[in-house]
């Protein structure tokens, strides 16, 4: 296992497969001179903490060698948010020293981390190989609203490290907190624009592209540069431009559900428009689960 940099195919964990496959048995024919540095600590690490039959033995590496104790840590956490939330960091370009301050660690657990588990930052003006090596098919395939760890990523290096914060924090809000109660309305709406924006680009990112969708999804792109075009030649400022906004396509939703109907008897009846029609027998469950008739 030779990782060699000219390989296209070179994973972000290089280093750390590599000094896993220094420790077997077929090492030794196919050693070579000028080892990574990063990738010899790594072997001496692994080498010791085989040799440790205790956990108190084990749990010393953490005084010699803090730094690759607890990457490896953050690794392999049962509950991984936390290594997604690293590795989008990465990519959104953040110094270490701000990573690492905002996941309670240390700069060097963040070096040690992307040395032997994440190694991109000095290729990430490579974006065919980040694409296809670290957003992986997931990304050509289209993103699911599960799928923390991709959004994430693919946000950081569309977006950058801003774009990270307020998706981490749930909140891109930059005014503050209120203090009386007259206030708190003021922040309510703040937060409801706030959040429809954030939802919105998030359901535009993982929305499928389906024969039953496809009329739907360029219908709201037709809309949404109608009203673009709307808002540039009028005098609204951006808090009523949200308003219009909302409530121009709450108005003219392109399709209305049978439960919707039936919720209203009173008011009158429209006839089916051609949405209407197009997904009379279709639930918005299928289209993003990927295929009509799968269950959520």
């Amino acid at each position: 296992m030779l990782l060699s940099p000219h390989d296209p195919f070179r994973p972000a964990d290089w280093r750390w497969l590599r000094a896993c496959w220094l420790l077997g048995p077929d090492a030794r024919s196919c050693r070579k001179k000028g080892e990574d540095e990063h990738v010899k600590v790594a072997k001496t690490f692994l080498t010791k903490w085989q040799k440790a039959t205790t956990d108190v033995g084990r749990y010393s590496l953490a005084d010699k060698y803090p730094g690759v104790y607890f990457a490896r840590s953050l690794k392999e956490a049962s509950g991984p948010d936390d290594r997604f939330v690293l590795e989008a960091r990465v990519l959104a370009n953040q110094p270490a020293e701000v990573i690492a301050g905002k996941m309670h660690t240390t700069p060097e657990v963040v070096f040690w981390y992307e040395k032997l588990f994440f190694d991109v930052r000095s290729n990430l003006h490579r974006r065919d190989w980040l694409v296809n090596r670290v957003l992986g098919p997931s990304f050509h395939r289209g993103v699911k609203a599960r799928e923390f760890d991709l959004l994430l990523k693919l946000y950081a290096l569309t977006g950058g490290p801003a774009v990270i914060d307020a998706l981490v924090e749930g909140s891109a809000l930059v005014i503050n907190q209120p203090v009386q109660k007259k206030d708190v309305q003021a922040f309510f709406i703040a937060d409801k624009m706030d959040t429809l924006a954030r939802q919105g680009a998030l359901a535009a990112r993982c929305m499928p592209v389906l024969s039953e969708t496809q009329a739907l999804v360029l219908d709201a792109h037709h809309k949404a540069m109608s009203l673009e075009a709307e808002l540039k030649s009028s005098n609204q400022g951006p808090q009523s431009a949200w308003h219009a906004g909302a409530d121009m396509v709450l108005k003219a939703l392109v399709f209305r559900s049978p439960e919707e109907q039936a919720a209203a008897p009173t008011r009158e009846k429209k006839p089916a428009g051609r949405h209407d029609e197009l997904f009379k027998d279709f639930k918005i469950t299928e289209s993003l689960n990927g295929k009509s008739g799968e269950k959520a």
